[in-house]
């Protein structure tokens, strides 16, 4: 019976942060399940768009499944990457939906931070990873999203800020003016800044950490805040590489 693991991502146009991430995901997946066939796909047609115009052979979710369905694959189970339900999770969702007829068995998994495990195991592993000093708040900044699966930041400051007294503050790159005073109440200045996205691309380097008046970092030192920066993307982190792994893990078994 042919089985194949489909490993789902919104993508990035930075190849050092693919092979940072994306790609070191493919090379342990592959390694820890041999006996499945891997291929990925990107929900960004704007980031497979890139990739193609460099000679690269990149699929969109759509294309992948009608790939492993006329190819003859009976078992496929979809890991998608996406840290939320946001608009390009649902597009999976709706494409697996359609071609759940076309498998003897098709099984997908949730976003990153919907299962409250695994969000109290991501701010497990980003309160390691940020060192947080006694008068530092740790800001985490994530993309965004304007469906239901918003709810899921606030859950994830929640667990972030009982591990470091209260210093977290969870945002998004659409909050602007309002994440500044809500740090403004916890009366410290100092600040480490790290992005909450799965690859640091352009949004990490730029929108987030870098230099342009718009950033989050700007805006913050505007306002007098002291700002250092991590500028690691979530699949940098085998911590967190390792919850995405449970998740594939439990999907087979419960095939």
């Amino acid at each position: 019976m042919k089985a194949a693991i489909l490993m789902v991502s919104y993508g990035t146009a930075v190849k050092a942060a693919w092979e940072r991430t994306l790609g070191r995901m493919e090379a342990e997946i592959r390694k820890r399940y041999a006996a499945w066939d891997l291929i990925s796909a990107f929900t960004s047609r704007r980031m497979i768009e890139k990739w193609r115009q460099q000679g690269y052979e990149v699929r969109s979710e759509e294309e992948a499944l009608r790939q492993l369905s006329e190819e003859g694959y009976q078992q496929v189970v979809l890991l998608p990457t996406h840290l939320v339900s946001g608009s390009e999770y649902e597009t999976v969702a709706a494409e697996a939906k359609r071609y759940q007829a076309q498998f003897q068995h098709l099984q997908l998994g949730k976003p990153l931070l919907e299962s409250a495990q695994a969000r109290r195991q991501v701010a497990a592993a980003i309160s390691r990873e940020a060192h947080l000093g006694e008068e530092e708040v740790l800001v985490v900044i994530g993309h965004g999203t304007e469906t239901k699966g918003s709810s899921v930041y606030p859950k994830l400051e929640t667990e972030l800020s009982q591990l470091v007294s209260g210093r977290a503050v969870v945002g998004t790159l659409r909050d602007g003016q309002s994440l500044i005073e809500r740090l403004k109440t916890l009366e410290k200045r100092q600040i480490r800044l790290m992005p909450l996205l799965l690859t640091a691309g352009r949004h990490a380097q730029q929108d987030i950490a870098g230099e342009k008046p718009e950033s989050i970092k700007s805006q913050l030192i505007r306002c007098g805040f002291t700002v250092q920066t991590i500028e690691k993307g979530m699949g940098e982190l085998a911590s967190i590489r390792s919850v995405y792994y449970q998740q594939l893990e439990h999907l087979i078994e419960t095939r």
